[in-house]
């Protein structure tokens, strides 16, 4: 009787841990956003199709490669040694964001600049917000559910931007100056209609603005 207590026990807690699992990557690929699921040395164990569009690589290169391999930081580039190996690593908001979400087993928010390599090897600069939670399941012990956003556009156009004084046109980051329409649209995706202000029209058409007024 024990003896079948005994595999009663086992047999629940499989299948518990095996809907857990299937649990896990179904919320995981609810979100539109890239999502991993890491352990505490950020490496991967499950990602959605967001997380593998960012990368530019299915799940089956991601998985259990570490963060700043799959996406390219140059300092677990660098050194030869992965991600983590670096001194920079010691300072990294990715690493530490999931190692506050492991210890303190509360979300971790913040905003991290990055400088990733891709491909062909050059360099770019990328601002993420970074949210870590804790997640334990059966299938994934003291596991952390990571979310990068990309914000590098928002961080851009809240910086300081190079505006000609006689144009107004704005120079972009390859030194093209381009009109403010052209350019929002290019890093907003937003598009204009357009209209006159009343001075424009006092300005251009005068024969009309009394009738506005």
């Amino acid at each position: 009787m024990e003896s079948t207590v005994r595999e009663s026990d086992a047999t629940e807690k499989e299948t518990w841990r095996v809907l857990s699992a299937r649990t896990v990557r179904e919320i995981v690929e609810s979100f539109p956003y890239p999502l991993f699921v890491v352990d505490e040395d950020v490496r991967i164990l499950e990602c959605n199709e967001a997380a593998q569009k960012l990368v530019g690589a299915g799940s089956g290169y991601l998985l259990r490669r570490k963060g700043g391999e799959v996406l390219g930081c140059i300092n677990a580039l660098g050194g030869g040694k992965g991600c983590g190996s670096s001194p920079a690593c010691a300072g990294c908001v990715i690493r530490g964001s999931v190692g506050e979400a492991m210890a303190n087993r509360k979300v971790s928010r913040a905003k991290a600049r990055l400088e990733l390599v891709d491909g062909n090897g050059k360099s770019s600069e990328r601002f993420m917000l970074v949210t870590a939670s804790p997640l334990e399941t059966p299938g994934h012990d003291r596991a952390v559910l990571l979310m990068l956003e990309d914000i590098t556009e928002v961080v851009r156009l809240k910086s300081l931007l190079s505006m000609c004084a006689g144009c107004k046109k704005i120079r972009d980051d390859e030194n093209y100056w381009r009109d403010v329409e052209s350019y929002l649209q290019q890093h907003l995706d937003v598009e204009f209609s357009h209209g006159l202000c009343p001075e424009c029209v006092e300005r251009l058409y005068p024969e009309y603005a009394s009738k506005l007024r």
